[in-house]
Parts: structure tokens; sequence; C-alpha cells
């Protein structure tokens, strides 16, 4: 089995007994108009039609500094809830920075879903 297509099934299996019409969603969902590139950095962005959802130099250090304004202002928050997960970069960052603070993560468009979970192990 490839990389991304062990990545994607052990995505969908951690899915799978909670959320399991949304695993089926995102199995199911095609890639029309959606697709993955390694950055000048390494680390891979997703593109959306000719939209880059992350910077293309280097998308983990954007998640490193957006992170850090969410989480350093003068009011920490309580919980976070993100819209728009893309790779997972930003969401990884907050948890490693706080494994407590409640994280909300929505992905709206299910082919970002797919591919970012195809892509890496989330």
């Amino acid at each position: 089995m490839s990389n991304r297509a062990s990545h994607l099934h052990q995505n969908l299996e951690a899915l799978r007994e909670p959320l399991n019409g949304i695993a089926r969603e995102i199995e199911q969902a095609g890639l029309e108009g959606v697709r993955v590139e390694e950055s000048r950095s390494g680390a891979l962005n997703l593109f959306v039609g000719r939209q880059a959802l992350h910077s293309r130099y280097d998308p983990e250090r954007e998640a490193r500094d957006l992170a850090g304004r969410i989480l350093e202002g003068s009011r920490p928050p309580k919980a976070v809830v993100l819209i728009g997960a893309g790779m997972g970069y930003i969401a990884e960052d907050i948890r490693r920075r706080d494994s407590d603070l409640p994280l909300i993560v929505v992905e709206p468009d299910v082919r970002v879903a797919r591919a970012a979970m195809q892509a890496r192990d989330l």
C-alpha cells in the first residue's frame, strides 16, 4: 500500500466509528480541481483550482505564526474553532502548544478533506 493510500486508510478508520457517514462521504469524494504539491520548504500544500490554501514557501511556519497570534493574545481563548482545515498545519500547532484547549476543526470542502487525509497522517 502506498504511503498516501495508507494515510487515507488510517485517517478514515479514525473517523469511522464516531462519524461513519462523514468517513464514507470523504472516502467517496473525488479530487476534481484539488491537488497537493510540495512547497519550497518541502511541506505539502493544497490547491483548489489555482488558489493555494497555505503559504507557497513555508506552510508550517505560516501555521506557527497564525497559531501564535491565536493563542498568545491579551485574552487567550477558551476554545478554538477553525473553519477550513486545509492540510491541518494550524490545528497541529495549536494542539502542540496546548493539548488541553478545546479545538474544533471544520473542513467544509469534502475534496479538501480527502486530499489532506490522503497526503498526511492527521
